[in-house]
């Protein structure tokens, strides 16, 4: 798991409410606020991990409504 992906999942551990402003906010802005690993490397783990996230929250809204 890179560093990125690290410090996204402990800020989502720490304060649940995170995974608003991670759904929101551009890799650019993230990367900067968080030096993870290289700033081209966390860009791309934070585009997956922001996808990942709202698949899954769509995901469990939806079974959530049947």
């Amino acid at each position: 798991m890179s560093r990125c992906r690290e410090e996204m999942i402990s800020q989502i551990k720490k304060e649940p409410y995170k995974i608003w402003s991670i759904l929101v906010d551009t890799g650019e802005l993230w990367c900067k606020k968080h030096s993870c690993d290289s700033y081209e490397r966390c860009i791309e783990e934070y585009e997956k991990f922001r996808h990942e996230v709202h698949k899954k929250l769509v995901e469990f809204l939806i079974s959530d409504l049947k």
